[in-house]
């Protein structure tokens, strides 16, 4: 895919950096679709494809209750997404009863999460980056505490040059 070929990447302390689009005509051909541009946006220093917008109908995708219309903005011809408005929506979207929209850190807007009692409830088995052991629970709210070994990386990726860091 054009947006994650090596041009798109530096080599910064050995990590692989994405360094983000690099014009309009390139998010237009991923996302299909005539009205995405490239820059930069609320929340992000390196160009990101955006959906624009004359009304916040132009960003909404039909059938999608969390994704209708009224869940955005159009601020300078850019969408913003307003985040899910109920916990109701959250239950229909992930169709699984333990989810509910609401603060979640890191995020600027109201978002679904998976409710827990233990780490166990956040797990997806058989999952070795999502076991239990990767997951906390607080405040009912499961948080990821990420990968704990680059054998692990390597493994889930099916690639040598992964690295958990």
């Amino acid at each position: 895919m054009a947006l994650y070929s090596a041009s798109h990447y530096a080599c910064q302390g050995g990590y692989c950096a994405y360094l983000g689009c690099q014009s309009a005509s390139e998010c237009t051909a991923a996302f299909q679709k005539s009205n995405y541009a490239c820059g930069t946006v609320q929340g992000s220093s390196i160009p990101t494809c955006y959906e624009t917008c004359n009304a916040p109908a132009d960003c909404a995708t039909a059938g999608v209750a969390l994704y209708s219309a009224s869940h955005y903005a159009c601020n300078g011809n850019q969408c913003d997404y307003l985040g899910c408005q109920s916990s109701s929506e959250c239950t229909a979207a992930f169709q699984k009863s333990n989810y509910a929209c609401g603060s979640v850190q890191g995020s600027p807007v109201p978002t679904c999460y998976e409710t827990c009692n233990a780490p166990a409830d956040c797990a997806t088995a058989g999952v070795t980056l999502y076991s239990a052991s990767h997951w906390a629970c607080n405040a009912d709210q499961c948080d990821y505490l990420g990968c704990q070994s680059s054998s692990e990386c390597t493994a889930a990726f099916q690639k040598s040059n992964y690295a958990c860091h």
